[in-house]
């Protein structure tokens, strides 16, 4: 150390000026480097698919997938998904599967534990709570013994193989007939730096480290209306009467119920309040007229829903018909609802709309 304090000391003052020259030089390319390297292994952001990315060191990203991609299914039929772990070549101690669905189209029947044997205690198994307007299936699993009160060893999996977590079973709710394919979905709750949220739990700390999850697309094949043409009555609610949204126009027609009908051109939309007073199935009745396939078509919402329903009533003869679709029982709870007809086909008209729990009735 002496010899080198006694060189710097004998360069003179441009010698030590190209010296602090380099070493700034040096610094200036050397710290970008090792910043990034930095950031990289200890910032985990999301892929652009939505998954968050594998953690370096891991065999493969530890992921909660279900055993399928997608899934038609018919009203009422029964199905079974299977959640699957993927430790990623890590050791765990703790798994939370959170998984959102669509109580509207889909009834959870319940949950059952996996076949990973490291695995005895399931804290919350197939819980089930309301968030906005779907529900949360919790299905959290820990690496306990509640008879010795210890924690086991824990799991892992090498590579990319996965083992069973736990399998769901559903049933299809009965919803139509609207006559379109209704599509939902199974997605697992996943949210960056939450504790409330899907997790994989690595051992001996209090790291997340799940990275992948995918999603179910179900599609639930409906029957078509059972529709036929009937006489008009004075009932129900004139469509000109609803709440009129977008470029929603009201027209003259002598044969139109009042003489006024609505019709939707670029993104026209009405909006009616119905009530569900009994737990049975209701209907809507509705009296539309139109010249042709492509002029006879409305989207249909219930409340804040963002399911998508399709009225396509089989009319191109310019004849005012009555039309009727059915809410099953259940698909509604009781109590003040609302229904909106969204612009689908231009042109499509609407004159009259009638809520009713009687499947006698004939308007």
């Amino acid at each position: 150390m002496k010899n080198k304090t006694k060189f710097m000391f004998n360069l003179n003052f441009k010698q030590k000026f190209l010296l602090r020259i380099i070493f700034i030089l040096g610094l200036g390319a050397v710290l970008p480097l090792f910043i990034l390297y930095f950031i990289k292994t200890q910032v985990i952001p999301l892929s652009p698919s939505g998954n968050l990315q594998a953690q370096s060191g891991s065999d493969s990203p530890a992921s909660l997938k279900f055993n399928m991609e997608s899934l038609t299914i018919a009203p009422e039929d029964e199905f079974v998904v299977n959640v699957l772990l993927s430790t990623g070549g890590e050791t765990v101690t703790a798994v939370d599967a959170l998984i959102y669905f669509d109580p509207s189209l889909l009834e959870f029947l319940g949950a059952t534990k996996g076949t990973i044997n490291e695995l005895p205690y399931y804290p919350a198994l197939g819980k089930v709570t309301e968030e906005d307007t779907l529900n949360v299936i919790s299905i959290s699993g820990v690496y306990f013994n509640p008879d010795t009160q210890a924690f086991t060893a824990g799991y892992r999996s090498s590579g990319s193989s996965s083992g069973l977590f736990s399998s769901l079973r559903f049933k299809a709710k009965v919803m139509g007939p609207w006559q379109n394919l209704v599509t939902t979905n199974l997605t697992f709750k996943v949210s960056p730096d939450s504790t409330t949220d899907s997790n994989i739990m690595k051992k001996d700390t209090t790291q997340d480290i799940l990275r992948q999850v995918n999603t179910i697309s179900l599609t639930l094949p409906l029957p078509s209306p059972s529709a036929e043409a009937i006489p008009v009555s004075s009932a129900g609610t004139e469509a000109e009467a609803g709440t009129l949204g977008g470029d929603m126009a009201i027209a003259n027609d002598p044969k139109a119920s009042g003489g006024k009908y609505i019709y939707p051109y670029r993104n026209g939309t009405a909006v009616y309040s119905f009530n569900i007073e009994r737990d049975v199935d209701y209907y809507v009745w509705v009296r539309v007229s139109s010249s042709n396939h492509s002029t006879n078509s409305y989207y249909i919402y219930f409340d804040s829903r963002t399911t998508q329903y399709t009225l396509s009533p089989n009319v191109t003869n310019n004849q005012w018909e009555w039309y009727r679709a059915r809410l099953a029982k259940g698909f509604l709870s009781k109590g003040t609802h609302t229904i909106k007809f969204s612009k689908l086909d231009p042109y499509a008209k609407l004159d009259k709309v009638i809520f009713t729990d009687d499947p006698n009735l004939r308007p």
